[in-house]
């Protein structure tokens, strides 16, 4: 396949994989000491992939090194906080270990007392995380290398190219924060043996996003019933076999192109009636140098429902694919986008996924309540977004006429934590 070309893709999708990555983001650091060759090896506009889980720390003063990763996230995981948590729900005698919070492929010593994440404000990245190097700025005998924390999921391919409307305005409020603080002192608690023995030496090894070989594709494949609706939606992705599942659920007579590109790309979409779908652009084939398409569905309306992919295998695409099938995935997002785009907010919501319907994750069950009947009655409602300061959602099954509401009536939605677990109310009548 194509290699991704950035002017090829649709605006709306890469805005929305900045919209993901960019808002709410802070600054973390890692002061270390490198040697000249290894801080030479880091140019502005590498991205650069972590094998391991990458650790930093909020607490931010005077550098300790000659360098400092200036590590712009927002979606760090916070173990200091999950630590302080811990320590305070519990005696101190039982309060976290480093080894219970941090999984660094090191022997690290425990902490029984007041844990180190809490005193170091210890943030963490995963193990296969990616960054951009958007900067490498000496100053004062210290170099700040500003790495931006990029998608973690396939969209981080989208920043192997610059983006600078993004990364200048970051390059300049990350050089004017160090400059602030470069004659700040030093933290006490981050020059702990542990901490540093955490957050040592050089970060990452450079990767090219370029087009991956077939056995690399294979090797990202994962099931598609292990995905969430939000790893589904809005994204490409390779489903090895599944032109069989096409052919079976295909209208008579639909032209299917030739047997021997098995597989299909197809594009994650939730539809308001058919619920999450992948609609399929082509059939494909893995093949030497990645996989081929046989672009041979244009004009069809072929689609593949999240419940017929049990036992099927994806991996997600962002490649050439993106710009070819850009007018397509353009008028798909447009078909399907929702009446209110606040429900865009509230499908990222996860606290309730498990009041959602498997195939329509706008759909969930709600106990329907009023004044004047004595028992609620459960039904599905679908979200439709926000109507005041309730949750709106139109009732989709029928309820006994004594409460009041019929099917395809709008309610307004709560949810309610009790000590069986969440509960979605809606209150009518």
């Amino acid at each position: 396949m194509a290699q991704l070309d950035i002017a090829n893709v649709p605006q709306w999708y890469l805005q929305r994989a900045v919209d993901d990555m960019v808002p709410g983001l802070s600054i973390f650091v890692r002061d270390t000491t490198l040697e000249s060759q290894q801080l030479a090896d880091y140019q502005a506009g590498q991205v650069l992939q972590v094998d391991e889980p990458l650790c930093a720390t909020k607490r931010v003063l005077g550098p300790s090194g000659n360098v400092r990763f200036a590590i712009m996230s927002n979606h760090m995981e916070d173990l200091g906080a999950v630590a302080a948590q811990q320590f305070e729900a519990q005696p101190q005698d039982q309060a976290p270990s480093l080894r219970d919070l941090v999984s660094a492929g090191a022997e690290l010593p425990g902490q029984e007392e007041e844990p180190g994440a809490m005193r170091w404000g210890l943030m963490q990245a995963a193990a296969g995380s990616h960054f951009k190097v958007i900067d490498v700025f000496p100053f004062e005998g210290v170099t700040q290398i500003t790495l931006l924390h990029l998608p973690d999921d396939e969209r981080w391919r989208l920043f192997t190219a610059e983006v600078p409307a993004v990364e200048h305005p970051l390059v300049d409020t990350a050089r004017e924060r160090f400059q602030d603080k470069i004659a700040a002192p030093v933290i006490v608690e981050l020059q702990d043996a542990e901490y540093q023995q955490l957050t040592a030496g050089a970060i990452g090894r450079v990767v090219s996003g370029a087009a991956e070989s077939a056995e690399e594709l294979r090797s990202r494949a994962v099931r598609m019933h292990e995905l969430s609706f939000r790893d589904i939606a809005g994204k490409l992705f390779l489903l090895q076999g599944a032109m069989d599942t096409v052919r079976a659920s295909a209208p008579e007579g639909t032209e299917l192109g030739a047997v021997d590109y098995p597989d299909a790309l197809a594009y994650g979409i939730i539809d308001e009636d058919d619920g999450l779908c992948l609609f399929v652009l082509s059939s494909a084939r893995l093949a030497e140098g990645g996989y081929q398409l046989a672009n041979d569905l244009e004009g069809t309306a072929l689609m593949l429902p999240y419940t017929a992919l049990e036992v099927t295998l994806g991996t997600e695409i962002v490649d050439g694919s993106v710009g070819q099938f850009g007018e397509t995935i353009t008028r798909l997002e447009q078909m399907t986008a929702p009446a209110d785009s606040y429900l865009y907010e509230l499908r990222k919501l996860d606290f309730f996924d498990g009041l959602r319907h498997p195939q329509h994750p706008d759909w969930v069950r709600a106990l329907v309540a009023s004044n004047t009947v004595e028992r609620p009655v459960s039904a599905w409602l679908r979200i439709d977004g926000m109507g005041g300061q309730d949750v709106a959602a139109t009732l989709l099954t029928e309820v006994p006429a004594d409460l009041g509401v019929a099917k395809g009536q709008q309610v307004p939605l709560q949810f309610h934590e009790t000590e069986d677990g969440l509960l979605a109310v809606a209150v009518v009548g």
